[in-house]
């Protein structure tokens, strides 16, 4: 019976690990109208449809997918660095599972692209080479940590790589599933905003909190200087533009009384 119960929470949660949110981050080189034309809540086929499959990704010359699996803390520093100096970054919650490794080899044979999938590390350095100038598709897989002392190795070996990266193809867009994403806010307005801010959650930062859903702008002195504005500036003005008219119009000429047109012409 014990048995059965282990085995029944064990297929539990692995179900609800499929099933679960799945936090994603990206940002890239330039500004791309497909990431900031979706909502930050989506669903993973929505999200593959109209981000993975979008033929806007074609144009980078290297598109990376990351897949950090770990304990739920901050991003390392590389990676908030990277997201806060992005022309365009966004966040999204992805609800359903998402197959990084079927998207990116799709991705790179619609592209002509190079794919390559690896392991970032010292350990795959001399099997991986960066061809500069030709398109690269990259799932870049970091290792499960057994420890802090290994999330620390794998996050910095990451920076590394990604700092590699981005040297080789300037133009390049990144997208980072990993621990943390619930502490990273990243906040862009599509069609004001051209560097998107990123609050992570620290001891040593004030949080940016935006304007509550009730806040009303319409305040007293505003509605004052609204209402002087209509009811004594304007009829001010047009008093004085219809005076200013009334004396720059030339007077009428009358003719004087008695005066006769008929008996002049007969004279």
């Amino acid at each position: 019976m014990a048995a059965r119960f282990i085995t029944l929470a064990a297929a539990l949660a692995s179900a609800a690990t499929v099933l679960a949110d799945t936090s994603i981050v990206t940002w890239s080189s330039s500004r791309s109208t497909a990431l900031d034309a979706l909502p930050a809540n989506v669903r993973s086929t929505k999200f593959t449809n109209h981000i993975l499959n979008n033929d806007q990704l074609c144009d980078f010359d290297a598109v990376v997918l990351i897949q950090q699996p770990g304990a739920n803390r901050a991003p390392s520093s590389h990676i908030t660095r990277s997201i806060s100096s992005a022309p365009s970054a966004r966040s999204f919650k992805v609800s359903g599972s998402l197959d990084l490794l079927h998207t990116a080899e799709s991705l790179s044979s619609r592209c002509g692209a190079r794919f390559l999938s690896y392991a970032p590390g010292p350990s795959s350095s001399g099997d991986v080479s960066l061809e500069e100038g030709k398109k690269h598709v990259l799932c870049l897989k970091v290792p499960h940590p057994h420890g802090s002392s290994d999330v620390e190795e794998h996050e910095s070996t990451l920076a590394a790589e990604l700092a590699t990266i981005s040297s080789v193809f300037p133009s390049h867009l990144i997208i980072y599933t990993g621990p943390g994403l619930s502490n990273l806010h990243v906040r862009q307005a599509p069609d004001t905003i051209s560097r998107p801010v990123v609050d992570v959650t620290n001891s040593s930062q004030e949080p940016v909190t935006a304007a509550a859903p009730g806040t009303t702008f319409w305040t007293t002195g505003l509605i004052t200087a609204l209402l002087v504005i209509f009811f004594i500036f304007l009829p001010v003005l047009i008093i004085g533009v219809g005076a200013l008219a009334s004396i720059q119009a030339p007077a009428r000429m009358e003719a004087p009384k008695g005066y006769s047109a008929v008996e002049r012409k007969n004279q």
